[in-house]
């Protein structure tokens, strides 16, 4: 399966923008940046995604959860996102997991 870049989409941007908001505390001094591309990652449609950088990231960085957030989906499914990190600040991917593995239906709302 090929991957393509792509903008982040305005619901992924909302969701970002609530992962930020709960950063977990031992990494709240973090200096976040990320790409406005990423990659679309085949999770059977739960929206995971991985951030693309033009530039080459060492690849010797740790990559951390920096922050995790739990919503229930329309069909009240419990949904559990988590945001990884490289260890430098870069964002690395936002992995979204729902609990039945079926694709999500919605995004939260900004807090």
């Amino acid at each position: 399966m090929k991957f393509y870049k792509r903008p982040l989409t305005d619901n992924e941007v909302n969701l970002l923008k609530i992962l930020l908001d709960n950063l977990d505390f031992k990494y709240s001094k973090i200096n976040i940046s990320f790409p406005d591309n990423v990659i679309t990652l085949d999770d059977g449609g739960m929206g995971s995604f991985l951030f693309y950088y033009d530039e080459k990231i060492q690849n010797n960085l740790e990559i951390v959860p920096i922050s995790e957030y739990q919503f229930k989906d329309k069909d009240d499914i419990p949904v559990l996102v988590t945001l990884y990190s490289y260890s430098n600040g870069q964002l690395y991917e936002v992995d979204i997991w729902k609990v039945d593995f079926t694709p999500l239906l919605t995004y939260p709302n900004k807090l």
